[in-house]
């Protein structure tokens, strides 16, 4: 049995000759109830040395045989020269004014943290992924900025592209599709197109709020013009020049086709009703019908008297409080 000592052991510069540490499983050294910071003990699971650190047990065992210090292997317990740049230390520290030109190598680095600028004098191979970038301005001289880079063909790049984040609003992207082999914009585009516009397609006129688009592109011609126009010679006829302008009841009949007014009296009164066709013409058919439901069914007769070139009178001698439909054919 163990003897307990429940004080410090001052061995007064003795020597403690082969003593052997306290061996416990894993198991058992995590079972410890209240280690002690700089409480030693030897793992038996892993054949380690440890020791607890106040919070943890860390390895304390060195388990190579040697060490590389600027490309110099040294063996443990043996000897070696390590030959740091001049200005480089004081003693054995790196001084804060070490700059790239004294320092060439630094090995391999899990992370680096720096408050300074860092100058990169070769090429910046970055094999893992950029989480994050935080900067005021992200300046590039390079002419073209390359993405999607070594795609096997148009698939592979799909939807590559630039995404601007909006917060609550959601993105902004401009972005390639392969279906359709062209860019796109999530969110409408507002821009001043130079030159003729000859490879412009697809257009919609309706989002078209200035300019001109020519006449033989199905436009005006003009900056501006109204609702329900027609391209189309001199109202009055002849030789002039084509221009936009409303469509009046001679542009139909010049054409060859008659022009149709229709609509529906009530005879709640007897006398003359005044019926305007605006058909701009005397020569026209006045029919009067009976009507069932809204539609015409049989043909009456009526006084009619026409007026003028844009309204005629039709005149019921008694009253029958029936609706009649009108039709004035041009």
């Amino acid at each position: 049995m163990a003897t307990k000592f429940l004080t410090n052991l001052d061995l007064r510069q003795n020597q403690l000759k082969q003593p052997v540490i306290d061996v416990n499983t894993s198991t058992q050294i995590n079972a410890i109830a209240i280690p002690i910071e700089g409480q030693f003990i030897y793992d038996s699971t892993n054949h380690k040395l440890k020791v607890y650190n106040g919070s943890t047990w860390k390895d304390a065992s060195i388990t190579s045989d040697s060490m590389t210090i600027n490309g110099t292997s040294i063996a443990l317990g043996g000897s070696g020269t390590v030959t740091a740049a001049a200005g480089t230390l004081t003693g054995t520290t790196l001084n804060s004014t070490v700059v790239s030109s004294s320092l060439t190598s630094v090995g391999t680095l899990s992370s680096l943290t720096t408050s300074g600028d860092v100058t990169v004098g070769g090429n910046l191979n970055i094999t893992g992924s950029i989480n994050e970038t935080s900067v005021t301005n992200l300046q590039v001289t390079d002419l073209t900025i390359t993405v999607a880079q070594g795609s096997a063909g148009k698939n592979s790049a799909n939807n590559s592209g630039l995404t601007i984040d909006l917060g609550s609003d959601g993105t902004a992207k401009l972005y390639y599709t392969s279906a359709d082999d062209r860019f796109n914009f999530s969110k409408s585009l507002n821009a001043t197109v130079y030159g003729s516009g000859a490879n412009l397609t697809s257009i919609n006129a309706d989002n078209i709020s200035s300019g001109t688009l020519a006449i033989a592109r199905g436009g005006t011609g003009a900056a501006t013009t109204s609702q329900n126009y027609v391209f189309a010679g001199p109202a009055s006829g002849g030789s002039g020049a084509p221009s936009f302008r409303a469509l009046t009841a001679a542009d139909i009949s010049a054409a060859g086709a008659a022009a149709k007014y229709a609509t529906s009296v009530t005879n709640d009164t007897a006398g003359a009703r005044t019926i305007t066709h605006n058909l701009g013409t005397r020569d026209v058919i006045v029919q009067v019908y009976e009507t069932s439901s809204g539609n015409a069914t049989n043909q009456v007769f009526t006084d009619i008297a026409v007026t003028s070139t844009t309204a005629v009178t039709v005149t019921f001698a008694t009253q029958d409080s029936a609706v009649y439909r009108v039709v004035v054919t041009g």
